[in-house]
């Protein structure tokens, strides 16, 4: 039998702090969850406790490795707060068994909201605009690489918003745009930090309609995408369901219009075509039928094996292909690909393979 051998260890030595948290008003601070941690004078982590403070604020935590100098952190959570503290140790008596830290103000560890501004957005009827949004801004920095201030939220009932922070250092003036789906974009408005009780009206905006037919093989999903550019700097984005779609809150003139009818990753066919506000259009019908096929492709090991969740694409001899995806357990994926695009070339790896351009079945096999 293996003999056990019981060896002296030099373990670190352990001491029991108490203490009292309150925050700066001088409430306890009751049923926190308390970390603390000790650091040496070169901020060296040493050890750590866990502790909960009861209704008073009051706690005791078992600490191991006291330093004989240095500091002692506390973080507390049990709210959507945290607050921090860090204490010097310098100068106490740390020998002891137990040490009372006595009463410790904690100050919060976020700072807390402020208001950017609140107000309503309204149509001109004055009734209340629920879901516009109201988005603020801060200057532009003058380095790139600093990121600008933004806040934004949505109206709710009434039309009413009020946009928050806890940024510390907020700028003294910020501009505030508003918009909504069906209404004119209202021009940015200059604001002071901390105004309330502004309006900003917003005019019923113009709406163009449209309608794209498509016909095409049975069972071939197609997804038809239209963007509508403007030089109102609206810039709008819509997937038709079934063909049609509908831009709101548009200003009078031209918008150009453009349409992507996509199959998985190919765009099969793209165009533009420029719209008055207020218009209805409706395509001829475009034809796609026969313009893509699918490849059953199988993908093997070097020993002949299905290659299992193995990653891929494919490419056109212009570089447009497919997204990265896997194959499945079986080692095959099922591709749509388009019938006048030339050759195609699947990537596995570091492996490239040529694809039969026509044929719906195929093996391709690794490390050869």
């Amino acid at each position: 039998a293996d003999q056990v051998v019981a060896l002296p260890l030099e373990l670190p030595v352990a001491s029991t702090m108490t203490g009292r948290f309150v925050d700066p008003a001088g409430e306890p601070l009751g049923g926190w969850f308390a970390r603390i941690e000790l650091q040496d004078g070169e901020a060296t982590y040493i050890g750590r406790g866990h502790t909960r403070t009861d209704e008073d604020g009051a706690w005791t935590a078992r600490l191991t490795a006291p330093p004989e100098a240095g500091f002692l952190e506390f973080s507390l959570s049990s709210d959507p707060r945290e607050h921090l503290a860090t204490l010097d140790l310098a100068g106490l008596d740390l020998g002891g068994p137990s040490l009372n830290l006595g009463t410790v103000t904690l100050v919060p560890g976020k700072p807390p909201e402020r208001l950017l501004v609140s107000g309503r957005v309204l149509d001109a009827a004055g009734e209340g605009l629920r879901r516009a949004y109201a988005t603020v801004y801060g200057p532009v920095p003058e380095d790139r690489d600093e990121q600008r201030f933004t806040a934004w939220v949505r109206t709710g009932k009434g039309g009413k918003f009020e946009l928050m922070s806890q940024e510390p250092d907020l700028p003294a003036t910020l501009e505030l745009h508003v918009s909504h789906d069906a209404y004119e974009s209202h021009e940015p408005l200059e604001v002071a930090l901390g105004t309330t009780g502004l309006d900003v009206v917003l005019t019923q905006g113009a709406s163009i309609r449209t309608k794209l037919t498509v016909e095409t093989d049975p069972l071939r999903l197609m997804e038809i995408v239209a963007r509508l550019e403007s030089d109102a700097d609206q810039d709008h984005k819509r997937s038709l369901i079934e063909g049609g779609g509908t831009f709101n809150g548009l200003q009078p003139g031209l918008h150009e219009v453009s349409f992507e009818i996509r199959s998985s990753d190919w765009i099969l066919e793209s165009y533009s075509v420029d719209l008055a506000a207020d218009e209805r259009y409706e395509s001829e019908p475009i034809d796609l039928t026969g313009r893509t096929r699918i490849l059953r492709l199988v993908v093997l090991d070097l020993a002949g094996e299905p290659a299992d969740r193995v990653g891929y694409h494919v490419r056109d001899a212009d570089g447009t292909g497919t997204d990265y995806d896997r194959t499945d357990s079986d080692g095959q994926v099922f591709l749509l690909l388009p019938t006048d695009r030339g050759p195609m070339t699947l990537y596995v790896g570091k492996e490239t393979f040529a694809l039969p351009e026509t044929g719906d079945s195929h093996e391709v096999r690794l490390g050869q």
